[in-house]
């Protein structure tokens, strides 16, 4: 069990802007509304896996860096 507490619909809805960004490792329980992926800000993203209290979706920065380093100045 986690120590954390986490919000499950929050998780889903990175989980998808994840997966939208090519991160597909992931699976969501489809519990987040539909949030247009386009209008979602890179700093705001980041900020939102860093906060997640769920070690995996946290750690999927790494691979967003990987992926897009052109999200690096958004740091």
């Amino acid at each position: 069990m986690l120590n954390g507490k986490f919000d499950a619909q929050e998780v889903d809805t990175l989980i998808n802007l994840l997966y939208a960004n090519g991160i597909c490792y992931l699976i969501g329980d489809g519990s987040s509304t539909d949030e247009d992926i386009d209008t979602v800000d890179p700093v705001q993203l980041i900020q939102q896996l860093a906060a997640c209290s769920y070690p995996i979706v946290e750690c999927a920065s790494i691979s967003l860096f990987i992926l897009h380093p052109e999200l690096a100045p958004a740091v």
